[in-house]
């Protein structure tokens, strides 16, 4: 599970978790659907299991806010206000990935073409994190 974790900017699938397991153990690698089961079982709501662009079985973890803040806050204060800094943006971007993996879509419908000229509409595709960021440097921008 550390190379997924490490590697979880990317769509992994189960089946090229399992292809490094037999590279690693052999025979004794687990089949795809004991994997899965283990997988789910270890990771529970924290792991979301889809199908996306014809492939199955494709893996993505969510972290909650909490377990974000948390890894933030045990990096401890930096007296250089530029390390700070950086921290702090990549803890919002890791805030709104999180939300934009959380986000709930329907897979069946694809929205019609006068919902995707409309800003309106659009909006509520969107995390509210995301959104939020985005309203925040159109604000800025107008001054």
């Amino acid at each position: 599970m550390t190379f997924y974790k490490d590697n979880d900017d990317e769509q992994v699938t189960i089946k090229q978790l399992q292809d490094k397991m037999v590279s690693i153990c052999g025979d004794k690698a687990y089949s795809i659907t004991y994997l899965k089961s283990k997988i789910i079982s270890h990771f529970g709501e924290d792991v979301i299991i889809t199908e996306i662009n014809g492939k199955e079985n494709v893996m993505t973890l969510r972290r909650t806010a909490t377990s974000i803040l948390h890894d933030f806050y045990r990096q401890g204060k930096s007296e250089n206000t530029e390390n700070e800094k950086v921290k702090l943006i990549r803890t919002a971007a890791k805030l709104i990935k999180s939300d934009i993996k959380s986000k709930e879509v329907d897979e069946i419908f694809y929205p019609n073409s006068l919902d995707i000229a409309s800003s309106e509409a659009n909006k509520n595709f969107l995390p509210d994190s995301l959104y939020l960021l985005l309203r925040v440097q159109r604000t800025r921008r107008r001054y």
